[in-house]
Parts: C-alpha cells; structure tokens; sequence
C-alpha cells in the first residue's frame, strides 16, 4: 500500500526555518569533525551537573496556536478502516502546565497472539508549532491495519512551549514509561519500541539512549526501556550540524540555549555532558545504547535539512561502542526507482523514503514488536 505524509510539510518546516535564520552565517559542511565525533572516545572527562531545567526560550520564537491543553481532554474511541481502534486524546502527564495527549492505534484483534507498541514522535524543528502529532497519524493507522503492530502517536512541548532541551526528552520518556505501565491494559505485551521522525528522530534516539539516566526520569512509571529505535532523518551531532550547511543549521542554539560551538569529542557515558549542545546530541551517548538501533536518510542532496552524514557516523559511533545498528541510505537509483528526485526532495518519514526501505524496515519492526504469541 502507498504511504505518503503530506508533501507540503518539507516546504512548511523550511519555510519556518528560513524565517528564522536571519542572522545565521552560511558555513560548509565539516566532514573531518564529523569523522571525529564518531570515535569511542571518552569524552573530556570533566564532571558535570545535570540539567535541572529547559533551557531559555528564545525571544525570536513565536508562541504556538492552539496551545497544547492546561487540562486533559475528553478521550473518544472510534473504528477506522480494517478493523483499527482509534483511542484519541489520551492524557499521558501533565508536565510544566501542558497535559501531554496521545493518539493510540489499535490493530485487529488477534486470537492467539498479542501486538507490540511503538511510540511516535513527530518532527518539526523543535519549534513548528504547526508540525504536531496529526502529521504522524497515516503511519499511526498504516502500522496498526498493514503490520498489526500498535501505535502511540504522541505529543511533547516545543522549544516555545517550555520544551528545550532536557525537557522534551523528559516528555518523549514519559510516553514511553506510559506504554510500558499501560500495555496490558489494551491486550498489548510490554515490547515498546520508538519510531521518530526529523526532530522527532533525534527525541526518539536520545529517549533510547539516555532515558533510563536518573536525571532524565520524568516519574511517569518505572520502566523506560525501548525495544528498537528508529530513527528518520535524526539530527545527531548539533554542534556539527550547526557548521553544516544544512537549511536548518540555526535551530540547535534556540533549542539548547547555546552557541553549540563544543565539539563532541567521544561518549558522555552514564553522566551529562558539561556543554548543553553536546548532552543533546544522540552521538556523544552512542556507548549507552542497550537496543538495536536503526538509522534511516535520505541520500544529498535528497534531504536539504539532515546531512546524511549526520546518520552515518552516528552509525559509525554506534559500531565502534559494539551497538546493533541498521543503517539505510537508499541509493540515488533506489530514489527514483520510488518516484523521488532532488528537486523534489525527500525528508525523513516521508513516502519516498518510506518505500525505499520498506523491504528492510518492515520485516525488522515485524521481527521486534509484531504480533507475539501469547
């Protein structure tokens, strides 16, 4: 079955982010920093104190409307095509004044077995106030009707939105702890794996890598723990992002309240990292990776956000810290093979890419949080 999120979002998101890079200088991208960042070392081997706090909101950045709700929902059930229950507006949390809302997809029931879940996390830069969790609602229902896998389509606070950076990570975790403690109430087992695109991406990597860190624990149950993470289009180095030449290059300082001009020099290990853009970054947590880890980008000049060198030497990162993990570039003849071009451009969980790596993607998830045996 073909699968597209809407097109118009590459244009929205780039749109917002040209708006936003006024004063940003144009940089090329470094290869041979990026190369550095994927090496085990450790990094620089100071101590520090973790981040108690978002970072600060920056003044340039609009406030979002609609808001996200200061009080849970009303939570409605509905049937959709194929046999899929729709839960929508489930209150995850109440966290910083917001209440954080998921859409839970339900496939069919099975009479002999029971699904996995997996947690969605929607792009947007960190700061799209138009980019929320509808943009992830086909794949929510494709995932429960085609695979029989269920799906948590769920929302977090933006940068504006007392969102940066820990703070949305907390919220991403939080989601996470929900399913685990929730599974068994929808006939799900306790297999949680996250999916997370773009931003997102980067949101589902770091609550994979980091979010059994005590200082990332936002309480919202005992187990955080992920299956498999998958990640499209993940920014994974922001201070190397940043000097890329990336349209999005400028997000990173509003999200982490910093100029992002430490470089990531080796693994963080068990405690933060003393540069708040280097904490944030999914590379410098590379040796915590306790689950197998799927990269997946567009090949350049495909996507004009993500460098897919972003994805590679995480891979690398990853590798090197003895992690499984899958790394998926389509080539440019696999592209067009799908009906992509570079002019058209081709960024993270969109159709072309989707179907690109369909024919690996689906038997993993399949393998990892598809329908168990009971």
């Amino acid at each position: 079955m073909a699968f597209a999120v809407a097109t118009d979002r590459l244009g929205c998101v780039v749109g917002l982010i040209a708006a936003l890079m006024g004063c940003a200088t144009h940089a090329t991208h470094d290869a041979s920093a990026d190369a550095d960042a994927a090496d085990g070392a450790v990094a620089d081997g100071r101590t520090c104190a973790p981040y108690d706090g978002a970072a600060p909101i920056p003044p340039s950045l609009p406030r979002c409307s609609p808001a996200l709700p200061s009080a849970p929902s009303p939570t409605t059930t509905m049937t959709l095509a194929g046999g899929v229950t729709l839960h929508r507006n489930i209150a995850i949390a109440m966290r910083g004044g917001v209440s954080l809302e998921a859409d839970l997809y339900l496939p069919p029931a099975l009479p002999d077995a029971r699904p996995g879940l997996l947690v969605l996390v929607h792009g947007g830069g960190w700061v799209d106030c138009m980019n929320r969790r509808d943009t992830l609602a086909p794949y929510g229902e494709l995932l429960a009707r085609m695979h029989r896998i269920a799906a948590l389509n769920v929302e977090y606070r933006l940068t504006q939105e007392g969102g940066a950076y820990p703070e949305n990570v907390r919220d991403v975790v939080c989601a996470v702890q929900w399913a685990h403690a929730h599974a068994r109430d929808f006939n799900l087992d306790d297999r949680v794996g996250i999916v997370g695109t773009s931003a997102g991406a980067h949101l589902a990597l770091m609550a994979g890598l980091i979010g059994g860190r005590a200082d990332i624990d936002p309480r919202c149950g005992t187990d955080a723990s992920v299956a498999v993470t998958v990640a499209w289009a993940a920014p994974t180095d922001l201070p190397s992002f940043v000097r890329s030449s990336s349209m999005a290059r400028a997000v990173p300082p509003l999200y982490t309240g910093e100029s992002c001009d430490e470089a990531v020099t080796g693994c963080a290990g068990s405690a933060p990292a003393c540069a708040r853009c280097v904490d944030a970054s999914p590379i410098a947590h590379a040796c915590s990776a306790r689950s197998p880890v799927v990269l997946v980008q567009a090949p350049d000049p495909y996507d004009r956000l993500v460098p897919e060198a972003q994805a590679r030497t995480m891979a690398a990162a990853l590798r090197a810290a003895g992690a499984s993990v899958t790394l998926l570039v389509p080539t440019d003849s696999e592209m067009r093979a799908h009906g992509c071009t570079p002019e058209g451009g081709s960024h993270a969980l969109d159709g072309c890419t989707l179907r690109a790596t369909a024919s690996v993607i689906d038997p993993l998830l399949g393998q990892i949080v598809g329908p168990s045996r009971r």
